[in-house]
């Protein structure tokens, strides 16, 4: 019998109180199941380790021994004292315009696995750096590299594309500009750990590698549960909550929950109760909460999932 996997980072960063949210959240029923479920961190991890060679392998290209980093696209937006991460919004047709200018002017050989996630064959550095998932929202002074030449590559990768056409007319329809260049996910690529998964469904690209690498088979991400095969072992990113929640986007936060209980949950568990799943299991970024079917009846766990969880 099969199971599904979700991963849900997010659900432990509302962007506001959670008593200002409650009224707004709608049934959250089929969540608070899993106050009766197991819980436990997980064996395997979703954060892999090179991920720009992970990337360069779900992109096609055999990575080899070589020293290969990510190189994402982002915004960075102006405060009084501060630069902050959003998320950049970027086309097919403009993400490649941009690589091929950076790595004509920055003289590096530079990939795209899609719009949004670069990468490239890199010079080696010894620390590690952040993700933009992790920076998202946030103020990036404490983020930066360490390294000096780091810091300048990057300040040289901001000054090419400050007065880039494609930004230029970004601007003048009010869109945000790709501004910045961020290098993480350094290194040679390694066996990565293995996953307990037949099927993988994310729209990362370093996760996609991790797949490859061990033979799994690698989706798209489905709409609700109901497209979500159920054959097998499926792993499942939604991460529509993580995003909103660093953004301080609580319409967003709260519309993305609605929309994981009543496309995915509800139906997830109902599906556990028919005995159609063996089990399910919601992970929110740090514990894996695992629910089989007869722990519905584990009554005396009571109260609201949301509200355990903080």
């Amino acid at each position: 019998m099969s199971s599904l996997t979700l991963s849900v980072r997010g659900l432990r960063e509302p962007p506001a109180p959670l008593a200002s949210l409650r009224e707004h959240l709608g049934p959250t029923t089929a969540l608070d199941r899993f106050v009766r479920a197991d819980r436990a961190e997980p064996a395997w991890s979703l954060a892999p380790t090179a991920a720009g060679a992970l990337t360069a392998l779900a992109a096609g290209d055999e990575p080899g021994d070589a020293w290969w980093a990510r190189l994402d696209p982002v915004h960075l937006v102006a405060g009084n004292d501060s630069l902050r991460m959003a998320p950049p919004t970027l086309d097919d047709d403009d993400s490649a315009t941009l690589v091929a200018y950076l790595a004509h002017e920055l003289d590096l050989p530079i990939f795209r696995a899609d719009a949004t996630h670069w990468y490239a064959r890199f010079a080696p550095y010894d620390e590690r750096l952040h993700a933009p998932s992790e920076v998202l929202g946030r103020n990036i002074d404490a983020y930066l590299p360490r390294d000096s030449g780091l810091l300048r590559w990057i300040n040289e990768a901001q000054m090419v594309l400050h007065q880039h056409p494609v930004n230029q007319r970004r601007a003048d329809h009010g869109e945000p500009a790709i501004n910045c260049v961020w290098p993480w996910g350094g290194g040679v690529i390694e066996a990565p750990d293995a996953m307990p998964f037949t099927r993988v469904c994310t729209l990362r690209p370093e996760l996609k590698g991790t797949a490859r690498f061990h033979g799994l088979e690698v989706a798209a991400v489905p709409r609700t549960f109901a497209d979500t095969p159920h054959q097998g072992d499926t792993l499942v990113e939604l991460d529509a909550l993580f995003e909103a929640g660093r953004l301080g986007a609580v319409e967003t936060w709260v519309h993305a929950l609605r929309t994981l209980v009543q496309d995915w949950l509800a139906p997830a568990v109902h599906a556990l109760d028919a005995d159609e799943l063996a089990s399910l299991i919601l992970y929110d970024g740090q514990t894996a909460h695992t629910l089989r079917r007869g722990m519905r009846w584990r009554v005396w766990r009571r109260g609201g999932f949301l509200a355990a969880a903080h």
